[in-house]
C-alpha cells in the first residue's frame, strides 16, 4: 500500500479516535454528575464510545483474509502491538450483535424488563 492510500486508512481512523475520546468524556462528564448518572443518557455516549472503537478495531484487525494484509500494514504502520485492547472483539461483538440476545430472551420467554440501569 503506497503512503497515498495509507492516508485514507489513517484519516479515517484518526476521526474515529477522536469520536471516541469524545464520547468517552461525555461518558465520564455524565457519570461523575449526580443529576446524570443515572440516565439513559449514559448508554447514548457508551454505544457511540463502543461504536468508534469497533470502527478502529476493524480496520486494524479484519476478519476478511482479503483484507488481513491491510490490517498488518496498519498496525505496523501506527505502532499497534498484536496485544493492544483495541483489537479484542468482545465489547463490538455483543453491542453489534443486540439484536440476536434479544431474539434469544423472546426465543426463551423472558418475561422480565430489559432496561439498563447504571
Amino acid at each position: 500500500m503506497d503512503k497515498y492510500h495509507l492516508h485514507w486508512y489513517t484519516d479515517e481512523i484518526q476521526t474515529h479516535a477522536a469520536s471516541a475520546l469524545a464520547s468517552y468524556g461525555l461518558l465520564c462528564d455524565l457519570l461523575a454528575n449526580k443529576a446524570t448518572h443515572q440516565r439513559r443518557d449514559i448508554w447514548f455516549a457508551l454505544v457511540s464510545f463502543l461504536t468508534h472503537a469497533a470502527m478502529i478495531s476493524k480496520f486494524l484487525d479484519p476478519i476478511k483474509a482479503s483484507a488481513k494484509k491491510r490490517g498488518v500494514e496498519l498496525r505496523a504502520h501506527l505502532g499497534v502491538p498484536n496485544e493492544s485492547a483495541i483489537l479484542p472483539r468482545a465489547a463490538r461483538d455483543n453491542l453489534e450483535h443486540c439484536d440476536e440476545r434479544i431474539d434469544g430472551w423472546v426465543e426463551r420467554n423472558e418475561q422480565r424488563v430489559l432496561e439498563m440501569v447504571f
